[in-house]
């Protein structure tokens, strides 16, 4: 196994060390141009940024996580729009966002089409 050893700043004394697995496959890893923090593999995503959302809540106009099943009253921002139902445990996509006839397509295991 290949290191590579990279000293600290002048007034600390820690070694950061990067080890390569062994491997006859080439490879690259290319670091952004950025300041920031790499996400390791015991990390919890906190510090991730940029990614537009975080939690499904957040893509709320894009999903809608909710205890009850979709109708086709029940207007969706487009089609395309994703509808958690976790009372039940169903997933529904909107295929026809027609204001008031909306189609829901179940795209669990279960049955069920709203339409």
């Amino acid at each position: 196994m290949s290191k590579v050893k990279i000293q600290g700043h002048a007034t600390a004394t820690g070694i950061l060390t990067i080890a390569a697995p062994n491997t006859n496959s080439d490879r690259t890893i290319t670091l952004p141009d950025a300041t920031g923090t790499l996400l390791t593999a015991d990390g919890d995503g906190s510090s991730l940024t940029g990614i537009g959302a975080s939690t499904l809540s957040d893509l709320s106009t894009e999903i809608t996580i909710s205890t009850n099943y979709p109708t086709i009253s029940t207007n969706p921002s487009a089609t395309g729009h994703l509808w958690i139902d976790k009372g039940r445990g169903e997933m529904y996509v909107c295929t026809d966002a027609s204001t008031g006839a909306n189609a829901w397509i179940n795209i669990g295991e279960g049955t069920g089409h709203i339409t």
